[in-house]
C-alpha cells in the first residue's frame, strides 16, 4: 500500500507530464509550417480547348493510319519470324497477331495497359492478345489501322 507522500509524488509527476505534453502541443503548434492546398479550378475555356486538342490529335492518327493502311493493303508484304524479331524495340515494336504484323509502336503511349502491350513486341502476340482481349476483333481497332503485311510461315 502506498503512503500518503507516495501518492503525493504521483500525483505532481502526472500533472508535470500533462504540462510538459501541453508544452509540446502548443510547441508544435507554433512551430509547424502550415500547408495550405490550393485547389485550381480550370476555366471551361482551357478544359474545353485540352478535349478539342485530343480529339484532334486522335483525328489525325486515325487519318494517317486509315491511308497507311490503305497502301499496305494494296500491296501486302510478308514477312518472316527473323524480320518480326528485329522490331522488339518500344520505339520501334511489331507483333504478329492472327498471322498478321502490325507496328504497334505509335499505339504504345495510348494502350489503355501502358507498356504492358511490349509484351508481345518483336513476337506472335496472337495469345497475349487474347489473353486480355479475348472477345475484340484487332481490326476493329486502332491497332488494326497499323497493319503492316503477313507473317510468312
Amino acid at each position: 500500500m502506498q503512503s500518503n507522500n507516495e501518492e503525493l509524488q504521483d500525483e505532481e509527476m502526472l500533472d508535470d507530464l500533462e504540462d510538459d505534453l501541453e508544452l509540446l502541443e502548443y510547441q508544435r503548434s507554433r512551430s509547424t509550417p502550415k500547408i495550405v492546398i490550393q485547389e485550381f479550378e480550370e476555366d471551361d475555356e482551357t478544359l474545353e480547348q485540352k478535349v478539342a486538342n485530343k480529339k484532334q490529335k486522335k483525328e489525325m492518327f486515325t487519318q494517317f493510319y486509315e491511308s497507311h493502311l490503305k497502301a499496305k493493303l494494296e500491296v501486302p508484304r510478308e514477312y518472316t519470324m527473323a524480320d518480326l524479331e528485329e522490331h522488339s524495340k518500344e520505339n520501334n515494336c511489331w507483333t504478329a497477331i492472327d498471322g498478321k504484323i502490325y507496328n504497334i509502336a505509335p499505339f504504345v503511349h495510348m494502350h489503355p495497359g501502358g507498356k504492358k502491350i511490349l509484351r508481345a513486341a518483336g513476337k506472335d502476340g496472337t495469345e497475349i492478345f487474347r489473353k486480355y482481349h479475348e472477345k475484340m476483333k484487332i481490326d476493329e481497332t486502332v491497332v488494326g489501322l497499323l497493319f503492316e503485311g503477313y507473317l510468312k510461315l
